[in-house]
């Protein structure tokens, strides 16, 4: 029997289809077809949420090291494309200064501050596309503050970023998307080479200082640089879908908009979590075999690469009552799977549910009648990185 036959849904299944709107299809996968071959990008997927957990536990007969990793590809070698020892080496210079305590004393204040700068700017126009006045900028400040990289150009850095998330994305290997995104993380390694050796003249108390002068880091610069890459990547991409995809969730839903903004203590972290869960920026995991395994009567073999179907699994009626609702009262919304979990669980979770948390409130503080323009219909999208591309407010 082949795959085709095997796997009717998945021989079916287009990454435009799951660009567009995924979650008709993640039902029909999770109720017929939970473990499926996707012949377009040669690719297991895996959409319920217990298989998604046991692969992404399961160190060893999973790995995210691999010679056709895209993000080794793009990035170089980096905290999210290591395991082992090498993973730890990687990671644990950056992961003290994203420990929610330290984000939280460290970082509230400038989120804060910075989120009403950028409503001053927009403000006295009384229409903006939020994902390009607001989300964006807050998203890339935060991250880039926490690490201490300064950002010279916006407009660039976003630009780079576009080309980053494509080739991240490029699951049906591209070579013109992948050599742009290598060609672009060249050049943002250059300006980043340049900030490292005028710390190395004059240190600062920013953690890209602290990190090229402590003997104990053992990173080299080009490990530095790579790390740093997926970071602002994860802290921008992500978090800027975070911000924009809980605007429009609230928006479409005025009376559970009118519940957080009556109540921003209480609900707006719940508000942010089930937007992670019911839209997740991020949709999936990718994780390479090591070893012979069997998930749900499917036979992976080493070399296999499997989608861990994050968007899916957020979805999952299993564990999620009436899932495609979105409900801010949702008792399990945290445990969601938007950040992934385990050793490679997001680094910077807790800086993004910061932002949230303290970004949104400042904007429906500042325009609490804030609502969507008719005019100008917007929803996410994407396979791989989902995010309303545009989203045009007014008040």
């Amino acid at each position: 029997m082949t795959n085709a036959s095997r796997f009717p849904l998945g021989a079916k299944l287009t990454l435009d289809q799951l660009s567009v709107d995924p979650y008709p299809h993640y039902r029909l996968l999770l109720d017929r077809e939970p473990v499926t071959w996707v012949p377009e990008v040669n690719l297991w997927y895996v959409t319920r949420r217990d298989d998604v957990i046991a692969v992404l536990d399961n160190a060893e007969a999973y790995t995210v090291q691999s010679p056709h990793s895209l993000l080794d590809e793009t990035f170089g070698t980096m905290m999210l494309s290591t395991e082992g020892d090498l993973h730890q080496r990687m990671r644990s210079p950056f992961a003290g200064a994203y420990v929610p305590k330290v984000v939280r004393a460290s970082s509230s204040a400038f989120i804060e501050q910075k989120a009403n700068e950028l409503i001053d700017r927009f403000i006295a126009g009384r229409e903006t596309d939020l994902v390009k006045s607001f989300s964006d900028p807050i998203a890339l400040y935060a991250v880039t503050a926490s690490l201490g990289v300064p950002i010279v150009d916006f407009a660039q850095l976003r630009h780079w970023y576009d080309d980053f998330a494509a080739a991240l994305s490029n699951f049906r290997h591209d070579p013109a998307v992948r050599e742009r995104g290598q060609r672009t993380a060249k050049e943002f390694g250059a300006q980043l080479a340049e900030h490292i050796a005028h710390l190395r003249v004059e240190p600062d108390d920013s953690l890209l200082s602290h990190l090229i002068h402590d003997p104990n880091t053992n990173l080299s610069e080009r490990e530095i640089i790579s790390n740093i890459f997926v970071i602002i990547f994860g802290g921008l991409e992500t978090t800027a879908a975070m911000f924009s995809n809980t605007v429009w969730a609230l928006l479409n839903h005025p009376d559970q908009f009118d519940e957080v903004k009556r109540d921003p203590a209480k609900l707006m972290k719940s508000a942010v979590e089930e937007t992670l869960r019911w839209e997740s920026p991020v949709q999936t995991a990718t994780r390479h075999v090591t070893q012979p395994i069997t998930v749900r009567g499917v036979d992976f073999a080493v070399g296999d690469t499997v989608q861990c179907m994050l968007g899916a699994a957020n979805r999952d009626p299993e564990f999620f009552t009436d899932p495609d609702r979105f409900d801010i009262h949702r008792a399990n919304a945290s445990h969601h799977l938007a950040f992934a979990r385990g050793r490679h669980h997001c680094l910077g979770a807790s800086l993004a549910r910061l932002e949230g948390e303290i970004g949104l409130r400042v904007l429906f503080e500042r325009l609490p009648h804030l609502h969507l323009k008719s005019t100008h219909p917007s929803a996410p999208h994407g396979h791989e990185f989902r995010a309303v591309p545009k989203l045009m407010v007014e008040w």
